[in-house]
Formats: C-alpha cells, structure tokens, sequence
C-alpha cells in the first residue's frame, strides 16, 4: 500500500468515527498535520485513534515503542504503518 492509500485510510478511519469530532477538518489532513496542534487529539484519543488504524489495517503495533515523541504527524503514523507487520494468522484480532 503506498502512502497515499495510507493517509486516505487515515482519513476514513477519522471521518467514519464521531469520536474524534473531525468530520470537518478531515479532507484538510496531510502527512505534515500534527495530531495534538492540529486534530486537538489528547493522549486518549489517540490511543483509540491507533487502535482503529490497528483494527482497519489488521496490524499490531508494539505499545512499548510507541511514545509521544514518535507519533506527533500524521507522517509518523504512515511511517509506522509502512513498517508494521502483520500477527501470525492465529493471532485474534478484535473486530467489532
């Protein structure tokens, strides 16, 4: 998948979810779009917000790499999804 399937994913996981609040702001998002600055996301939202994209993409990011410091842009969030790998095929993956 190339980057800009990435971030047009990016957006509809955003647009589809009333719980982010960013159905306006949505087709504004670029690579260069800071999560916290930009998209107003607090330490909650984007914990869920990385859930989602784990969900949609069915990749498993590792929770003890991620830190702020690394998930400022929506450039990041591309970065990690590129280099995410997939669980094994017996791996649960919750779905709802």
């Amino acid at each position: 998948m190339d980057r800009n399937n990435i971030l047009n994913s990016i957006k509809s996981i955003l647009k589809k979810s009333d719980y982010y609040f960013l159905q306006d702001v949505v087709d504004g998002i670029t690579e260069k779009t800071e999560i916290c600055e930009d998209l107003s996301m607090d330490s909650i939202q984007i914990m869920e917000f990385i859930v989602d994209i784990e969900n949609f993409f069915g990749i498993r990011f590792d929770f003890s790499e991620i830190d702020a410091n690394n998930i400022r842009t929506i450039e990041e969030i591309i970065n990690m999804i590129a280099n995410a790998k997939k669980p094994p095929s017996n791996t649960l993956i919750y779905d709802e």
